[in-house]
């Protein structure tokens, strides 16, 4: 019977039949029954399953179909490539040598909730702060992770289509930070996809502007 399907080239493809062989590499055709990785970083599925090399597209052939089922139909299949909220370009508008004027763009299906911007003098990707609970407080594991999260937070109560503003405050001069958002509506709450940074300018120097955002301006990777 059919094992899975793989998308390839815009359409999905019904993964040839697979019948369990062995151990290991010892059957007719490539199984595994551990949760592994090859030497190349490849993902070998559990449960009994298969290995999909590839190196080797001959070992495993995908054949096309006619019907799809009903959980690969176009409407369900657009559904993941789409992220509930987007964020369009991300900029520090206006730095002085205490503050920062942080911009947004945000689009989203649904209706926008609240959000919130971290931000430190090093980067922690998407380790927000949180409070450890139960066996979490004595586990040396959870305190590194808590230890490697964002310091400082600015909490934004209510976000809003098109272009949001962000103020920090209590900067040090002469001092590179690195900022991510984190956005929330009805339905999801989504991280930008990259941590953008500013450098505060020395006490003696005047704030550093740019350019405001546009509205509906695309493009994250554009900012600072």
């Amino acid at each position: 019977r059919r094992r899975g399907w793989v998308w390839r080239e815009g359409q999905w493809l019904a993964l040839d039949t697979f019948s369990p062989g062995g151990n290991g590499r010892s059957g007719e055709l490539p199984v595994n029954k551990l949760w592994d990785t090859t030497r190349e970083g490849e993902y070998a599925m559990g449960c009994g399953g298969m290995r999909f090399y590839r190196h080797d597209p001959a070992r495993v052939r995908p054949v096309e179909v006619v019907e799809l089922p009903p959980f690969l139909s176009s409407p369900s299949v657009a559904t993941l490539f789409t992220l509930p909220i987007t964020f369009g370009r991300i900029q520090a508008t206006e730095v002085s040598s205490a503050h920062a004027l942080i911009e947004f763009n945000l689009t989203s299906d649904q209706e926008l909730g609240a959000g919130t911007l971290y931000f430190g003098p090093k980067d922690a990707l998407t380790f927000a702060p949180r409070q450890l609970h139960g066996t979490e407080q004595n586990s040396s594991l959870s305190r590194a992770v808590q230890e490697m999260a964002w310091p400082s937070e600015v909490k934004i109560p209510k976000l809003k289509p098109g272009i949001n503003r962000v103020i920090l405050s209590g900067l040090d001069p002469a001092t590179t930070y690195h900022y991510r958002i984190l956005a929330e509506n009805t339905v999801s709450r989504i991280w930008n996809d990259r941590t953008h940074s500013l450098t505060t300018p020395g006490t003696s120097a005047g704030p550093v502007k740019i350019t405001p955002l546009i509205p509906n301006e695309s493009d994250e990777g554009q900012g600072p």
